[in-house]
């Protein structure tokens, strides 16, 4: 809805300037109904209350950045992984996505390096107010040398 109120004065004024996805996401937002965004209130709240448990048990949560090894800048986004369809630019960063929605802090830090020399992301979340967790964690790869190479990364098969 952020989006929307954000960017549909620019898609009144200026359509035929934006991006197919921008479209796309400001014509989703204009199609919800008000039971649609309750809906959608109510299964945040449930996962929100999920991850605070999770947080009850666990400092932080590491997971993939995306779900994908880097891509041509050319393409826009990815259509298809291990043979599973996109729906939308949305899908193939589902994990940025879906961590979003919990309301945690998140950081994304460079963890290993394609065979090609291109850098792989780690997402470090953590529970709600733990901002400087992150940070700390951050700086301690950095210090070590992680994101620079020079902690001897690991190379990804190509």
């Amino acid at each position: 809805m952020s989006f929307e109120r954000n960017f549909g004065p620019l898609y009144d004024r200026r359509y035929d300037d934006l991006k197919d996805t921008i479209r796309w996401n400001i014509e989703l937002a204009r199609s919800l109904t008000a039971a649609d965004v309750g809906r959608a209130l109510r299964e945040r709240g449930v996962v929100q209350q999920r991850v605070r448990s999770f947080f009850e048990r666990y400092d932080v949560l590491a997971l993939p950045t995306v779900q994908v090894l880097p891509f041509p800048v050319e393409l826009d986004w990815v259509h298809e992984i291990e043979g599973v369809a996109m729906s939308n630019y949305l899908e193939w960063m589902r994990s940025c996505t879906d961590i979003t929605i919990t309301g945690c802090p998140a950081i994304s830090i460079p963890f290993a390096f394609t065979a090609g020399g291109l850098p792989v992301g780690v997402q470090v979340v953590a529970p709600p107010g733990a901002d400087l967790l992150l940070l700390q964690i951050a700086h301690a790869f950095d210090h070590d040398g992680w994101v620079d190479g020079t902690a001897g990364l690991a190379t990804l098969p190509a």
